[in-house]
């Protein structure tokens, strides 16, 4: 009875038991039931009972004595009941609520009856009491998880309609009994909504009822109408008002006023349909129609792939085949000359995205006219292999003589199809949520009691779904603790639920797998001089449980190496939206670079993806420094680079690291950690400023280098990372 036209029936109907010798004790129940979902149903079960009270008062010409004796009684249980659960909501103990049932319908039974006539009927009902407040509230939020029959919701709303009917059935108005004229409202309500057995059983229960109980053999019509709402449309309304025009020409069996009266509901339950529960009868979404909107999502994924490969397109363009096989020359020098050598980890280390110029430069027979690479000559081990490899490659190819012509369109569609090939592999391979589960999910959600306008399943992979939910409510940390138990029960998963915006009292949420740990940051960046730093980084909260962190240091300084690091971030920003795997991606993007004519401009990247419920960290580094996991015991754990800058290896290679609460992760550029002449001091220096705020080491450290020998000048920039469990 999720609809607040529902809650105002019941309320109405079923205090009516107070008239009953069963008292109240079916009616305390139901009041906690709405009440502990949500305190505010109070303003629709209060007057509605209320009302409900003075009706039958009017309708029995005792409006003097039925108020005094049950109105009263009434308004001091529910200023007992609302103090009860300001009780609950402070000690926090959910199991006292059944002493608190108990008390109460011990309380209101003396009340009202002053004394027990069968201690043995008083405890059974008790009973009942008690058993009904366990199977409406307790096992509500546990049937979304398990598929036992008799925990399905539908089960829920027939036992609450019941207890209504239970309640109107003692009283007549022109010869009708309410309760029929209410039997007839749910069996419509149910067959409506359900379509299926339940209606029928809920139909079943209610004639036998009726019929045996109350001794009202008109209830048989109940049956007529539940075939008649399978159908969809207007077609119910037409057909029940033709039926009931028939048989009132017809002077048959059933009284004419009870016909007249089932015409006249059937109007008015068409008109609350249309606008009191439209929501509810749209939110029976089909299983196609879950399974519609995820291939739409994903079909969506595939045009802003198509978005990311037009930038691409217009940021670099025009491969050639000179640049190419030029490329695949110096890979063959790397791979050839510097595979085994002892020295190729603190090489390319030191000479980053350098080494691949020096490499190219032999094997083109040119030469660089800076200190740095007449060192490389003089120093490396393998100078020698490497010349005579760069000759051999020479008098295959003649790369002086090659034609440096535009004519690399093949080269460039193989390029596209493996990076297409790997998307689409990525999308499939992930094993997805069952779209049942999803139907269910949203079916739990409306059947809680809210009102959900916008559910949209985003991702819909096992260990990566993200779903956004728009919800029609004022309250929202209540949406979330209630919309958080829903989705750890119907998804078999421990789930977070985001706040994301709130639009004309709609507020929106996103469901994601549980955030386990919270991660606190500083940046920031010098350049070598005055000019512009070369150096950019990226900070993104994702905001579906990842989050990203990367810098890139452009090959040289100013605005130049500005440039090309600050557009290697943007393609890595875009192309991560794509809500690919991390690996995927870059992957992706180095196919990209690889096959781009400016192989004499590179930059270097480090990038670090952490996944907030898995607590894992992947760093991916493509020529970049080492970075630094500093533990709460102190102890140092470094990953180093191992290998060239982006675009120039076709593998790119990943650590992952499984963070501890109270980790420090820094990440810098090749102006800190590498630069500085004393390694074991600044160790020393980093533990001593562990404890400080993220943005104050990161303060510290670029102090530190400033006032510390160096062995070259450089830009520098540096991003300071703090991992804290979430309990």
């Amino acid at each position: 009875m999720s609809k607040k036209i529902n809650i105002f029936i019941v309320g109405f109907f079923s205090v009516l038991t107070v008239f009953t010798k069963i008292g109240f004790l079916l009616y305390i129940p139901l009041l906690f039931y709405y009440l502990i979902r949500n305190v505010k149903n109070i303003y629709i079960l209060a007057p509605a009972s209320i009302l409900g009270i003075l009706f039958v008062s009017i309708l029995t010409n005792k409006i003097v004595l039925y108020s005094t004796k049950y109105l009263i009684p009434y308004l001091f249980l529910m200023v007992i009941v609302l103090f009860v659960l300001w009780i609950m909501e402070k000690i926090n103990k959910s199991l006292y609520i059944y002493f608190f049932i108990l008390l109460l319908n011990i309380l209101s039974y003396f009340m009202l009856f002053k004394s027990i006539e069968s201690i043995l009927v008083f405890i059974v009902l008790n009973f009942i009491s008690i058993l009904l407040y366990a199977f409406l509230e307790r096992n509500l939020i546990e049937s979304f998880s398990k598929n036992n029959y008799f925990y399905n919701y539908a089960y829920l709303e027939i036992i609450i309609a019941i207890i209504s009917i239970i309640g109107a059935s003692e009283f007549y108005i022109y010869n009708l009994n309410l309760g029929l004229l209410l039997s007839i409202y749910f069996v419509m309500y149910f067959a409506n909504s359900y379509k299926n057995l339940y209606s029928i059983l809920y139909c079943l229960i209610n004639v036998f009822i009726l019929i045996y109980f109350y001794k009202i053999p008109d209830a048989l019509i109940l049956i007529v109408i539940v075939p008649f709402y399978f159908l969809n449309s207007v077609y119910p309304l037409m057909f029940i008002n033709i039926f009931s025009t028939i048989l009132v020409f017809g002077n048959v069996y059933f009284d004419n006023y009870l016909l007249l009266t089932l015409m006249l509901i059937s109007v008015l339950f068409e008109l609350l349909k249309a606008f009191l529960f439209k929501n509810a009868f749209e939110n029976n979404l089909s299983i196609d129609e879950i399974q519609n909107k995820v291939t739409t999502n994903i079909s969506n994924e595939v045009l802003g792939f198509a978005g990311f490969l037009d930038m691409f397109v217009e940021n670099f363009k025009e491969p050639n085949d000179y640049t190419s096989l030029v490329h695949e020359g110096v890979m063959s020098l790397q791979n050839n000359c510097c595979g085994k050598c002892p020295l190729k980890k603190d090489c390319f280390n030191y000479y980053k995205s350098n080494l691949y110029l020096y490499l190219k430069s032999i094997l083109l027979n040119e030469s660089i006219n800076t200190q740095e690479y007449q060192y490389f000559i003089k120093n490396c081990m393998k100078i020698n292999i490497i010349k005579n490899e760069a000759l051999r490659l020479n008098q295959r190819y003649n790369y002086q003589d090659m034609p440096k012509t535009n004519s690399s369109l093949i080269v460039q569609l193989v390029g596209v199809s493996n990076a297409i090939r790997k998307y689409a592999i990525d999308l499939i391979a992930r094993p997805e949520i069952s779209k049942n589960i999803f139907l269910q999910l949203k079916q739990h959600i409306v059947n809680y009691g809210y009102e959900v306008t916008y559910f949209e399943v985003i991702k819909p992979f096992e260990e990566d779904y993200l779903i956004e939910i728009g919800i029609n409510t004022i309250e929202k940390e209540e949406v979330i603790q209630n919309i958080k138990k829903i989705a750890n029960n119907t998804l078999f998963k421990k789930s977070s639920i985001i706040f994301e915006k709130e639009v004309s009292n709609i507020k929106y949420f996103k469901i994601i797998p549980l955030v386990r740990i919270d991660i606190s940051y500083g940046f920031g960046s010098m350049s070598k001089d005055d000019n512009i730093c070369g150096d950019n980084y990226l900070i993104k909260d994702l905001n579906n449980g990842k989050f990203i962190s990367a810098i890139s240091d452009g090959m040289g300084s100013g605005y130049v190496a500005f440039h090309e690091s600050n557009q290697t971030l943007k393609l890595i920003e875009k192309i991560i939206e794509q809500n690919l795997d991390t690996q995927t991606s870059l992957e992706i993007l180095n196919t990209f670079y690889a096959i781009q004519k400016y192989m004499e401009k590179y930059s270097t990247l480090d990038f670090l993806e952490i996944n907030r419920y898995q607590m894992k960290a992947k760093f991916y580094k493509m020529g970049a420094t080492t970075s630094y996991i500093i533990k709460h015991n102190g102890t140092i754990e470094k990953v180093v680079n191992k290998n060239l800058p982006f675009g120039i290896e076709d593998y790119i290679d990943n650590k992952e690291v499984y963070l501890e609460d109270d980790d420090l992760i820094l990440m810098s550029s090749d102006g800190i950690f590498e630069n500085i002449e004393n390694n074991d001091e600044l160790d020393i220096f980093i533990k001593k400023i562990r404890g400080e705020s993220p943005q104050k080491i990161v303060y510290d450290l670029l102090n530190y280098t400033i006032n510390n020998e160096i062995k070259t000048n450089d830009d520098a920039t540096l991003i300071a990372l703090k991992i804290k469990y979430i309990n």
